[in-house]
């Protein structure tokens, strides 16, 4: 209970801080962020440029730290957001420089509640507990969208493709929006080193957009089963007309694993068992007088257990005869233990006797039985499975089921017949209306 209060208070916090950063952010934009003729009259509304590039480099040092750390981590949201608030450093020293070009002692006084407010919320993502599920929850960039494009400060506001999903054909796709971005440009990217095709980058289409992309035989060797992967990009942005490199942008996007999640699933469902009880039957063939000394009379019973359907003899039984010069076998048992048959023989010739069996029988006890399954896509029954929608086959009469799922990072989830839902998987259960046997569809998002 105590981590889920530090995430909504973390979620609070950097909320809050955000609006803050946009209010100020736009009056930057505003302002122009230099004051006039170099030196703005009111002291009060500038402010030593060296302390405001120590605010910045604080953060940059700050995320750089935290985000070696994450390499032994599993926090990717909280990762995410960090490269997000790098974006912003970046373009907050680039801020800075413009306004030292301009006044080398001083800059405005929003740049440097900027700079405060970007060490604030590097301090409060870096304290945040922040899980898969929360992705929709705490998104930096969705803060940063609302921000104005202004033609002097670069900002690239949403990368689509930071969380890369393993594909065995294709192309793997990026969109990046950015004022970088424009027509007139050309474009140097590299992923993981190797240089994008020219004819796969798209600059020149829409203000602020580029989009690029690459074979899959590029990344694929990258990915894991089940482990987050990472490489890197970098993006040089050239004017067509001095071709020159104006703005360079480097960072790393995720490779999802290839199986992120790990699963054990069980169904429960009505079966019958034999029952640990035991009860007796008894059956009695009368035999006649001989009528003559020395004369056996032989008979054969047959006899039917009373339910056939739910009943079946055991196999140990009591025989005896009520009287001498007689005698009877053990029984001999068949069709599935429900019938038996047995030989008696009365030799008496004035006398009958009665021949008696006495045989043990079970019954059938309606309970719960379960069985492990697997889904018809883990073909290799690994217990793994990847981002999509997968099916199983499940028992006509299914009363409930578990599935249990763990991801790459630890998280763990619980599903039941009555929770369908929680941290990006969804379950659902079908009725077939041609057969009578349930399919289980269970859908893994991407949490991206």
């Amino acid at each position: 209970m105590k981590k889920s209060k530090n995430v909504v208070g973390t979620l609070v916090s950097i909320s809050a801080y955000l609006g803050c950063y946009l209010y100020v952010f736009l009056l930057i934009q505003q302002s122009g962020c230099a004051p006039n003729n170099g030196v703005n009259a009111d002291v009060g509304q500038v402010v030593s440029a060296a302390i405001v590039g120590g605010k910045i480099t604080e953060s940059v040092d700050k995320i750089g730290f935290s985000l070696d750390r994450l390499g032994t981590q599993a926090d990717y949201l909280l990762e995410k957001n960090l490269r997000t608030l790098d974006l912003l450093a970046q373009s907050l020293a680039y801020q800075l420089q413009q306004e030292t070009a301009r006044n080398r002692e001083f800059v405005s006084k929003e740049l440097d509640d900027a700079a405060s407010v970007l060490n604030d919320l590097v301090d409060n993502v870096q304290g945040g507990v922040l899980e898969i599920q929360d992705f929709a929850y705490l998104d930096v960039q969705n803060i940063i969208n609302q921000l104005p494009l202004k033609k002097d400060l670069y900002l690239i506001r949403r990368i689509d493709g930071y969380g890369i999903q393993f594909q065995n054909e294709g192309s793997y796709s990026f969109r990046l929006l950015g004022n970088a971005f424009q027509p007139g440009r050309t474009y140097k990217i590299l992923i993981d080193s190797v240089e994008v095709d020219a004819n796969n980058v798209f600059g020149g289409e829409a203000a602020n957009i580029l989009r690029f992309s690459v074979p899959v035989k590029i990344l694929n060797h990258r990915f894991t089963e089940s482990e987050i992967g990472r490489t890197s990009i970098v993006i040089q942005c050239f004017d067509d007309n001095t071709e020159e490199s104006f703005y360079e942008y480097s960072s790393d996007v995720l490779l999802l694993p290839k199986f992120p999640i790990r699963y054990q699933l069980r169904e429960f469902y009505e079966g019958q068992k034999w029952s640990e009880q035991r009860a007796w039957q008894s059956f009695t063939r009368g035999m006649g007088p001989t009528g003559k000394y020395g004369r056996w009379n032989t008979y054969t019973t047959e006899v039917t257990i009373a339910d056939p359907v739910t009943q079946r003899f055991t196999g140990n039984h009591r025989i005896s005869v009520n009287g001498s010069h007689s005698w009877v076998h053990p029984p001999q048992y068949h069709d599935r233990n429900t019938k038996l048959r047995f030989n008696s023989a009365n030799q008496c010739h004035d006398c009958g006797r009665t021949a008696i069996v006495e045989a043990e029988y079970q019954w059938l006890e309606n309970i719960t039985e379960s069985r492990m399954l697997n889904f018809e896509s883990d073909n290799k029954n690994e217990g793994l499975l990847t981002y999509g929608t997968h099916f199983v086959t499940m028992s006509d009469k299914l009363k409930h089921y578990e599935l249990y799922a763990t991801y790459f990072n630890g998280k763990e989830v619980a599903l039941f017949s009555d929770k369908n839902e929680d941290s990006g998987i969804k379950a659902k259960l079908s009725l077939d209306p041609k057969v009578t046997f349930r399919r289980l569809a269970v859908e893994i998002e991407n949490p991206f």
